[in-house]
C-alpha cells in the first residue's frame, strides 16, 4: 500500500494592481454586452456615442464595479467615471488606479 503524498497548498497570491489589459477589456466587454459582440469598439470611442442616456450609463457603472469585483478587485462604483466625453482609453486608466486588491466576498461600499 502506497502512502499518500500530500503537497504542501500553494499560496495564492492576488495581484496588486490591475493592468491595463484587464481594465480595457472589462470596459470593452461591458460595452459590448449593451450593444452587442460584433460592435467595433476602438480606445478612442467616447462612452457618451452609445449610452446616451443618464441611465444608460449608471448601468454602465454597476456593471463595470461587478466585473472588476469577478476580477479579485474591488472598487467603488461611484469612482467609474461616466461622462459621456470619456473615452473606453480614459476609463479603462481610471479603473487602474481606482481597483483594488481584495476580497470579492466584500460587500461593495457604493
Amino acid at each position: 500500500m502506497a502512502l499518500a503524498r500530500t503537497v504542501p497548498d500553494e499560496e495564492v497570491s492576488m495581484p496588486t494592481k490591475m493592468d491595463i489589459a484587464k481594465s480595457t477589456s472589462i470596459v470593452q466587454f461591458t460595452l459590448k454586452s449593451r450593444l452587442g459582440q460584433s460592435r467595433d469598439l476602438s480606445l478612442d470611442t467616447r462612452l457618451g456615442e452609445f449610452l446616451l442616456t443618464h441611465n444608460d450609463r449608471t448601468w454602465f457603472q454597476q456593471e463595470i464595479a461587478i466585473r472588476v469585483k469577478k476580477e479579485g478587485f474591488r472598487i467603488k462604483r461611484s469612482l467609474v467615471p461616466i461622462e459621456p466625453h470619456l473615452t473606453i482609453r480614459e476609463i479603462a486608466h481610471s479603473l487602474v488606479g481606482s481597483a483594488l486588491p481584495g476580497d470579492p466576498q466584500v460587500p461593495d461600499e457604493n
